[in-house]
């Protein structure tokens, strides 16, 4: 392996060691209706939160300030 392929492996390593992102475990969540993705044609919409989970666990609320994946 040459000297840029091993910097680049050494790289993705590193770079992969400091990723912020974890896997979860999967939960099961019982979803009887389909879903649409509007994100394309809408800025906003109205939608029913199915589930809150943190920390792998369903929980009946969140505290302000923590992560989620949407806005």
């Amino acid at each position: 392996m040459n000297s840029f392929e091993q910097a680049m492996s050494e790289q993705r390593a590193r770079a992969r060691a400091a990723s912020q992102f974890q896997m979860a475990e999967t939960i099961e969540v019982s979803v009887e209706q389909s879903t649409t993705f509007s994100g394309y044609e809408e800025l906003q919409s109205n939608a029913t939160v199915l589930a809150l989970v943190a920390d792998g666990e369903e929980v009946q609320s969140l505290k302000s300030g923590q992560q989620a994946p949407w806005y």
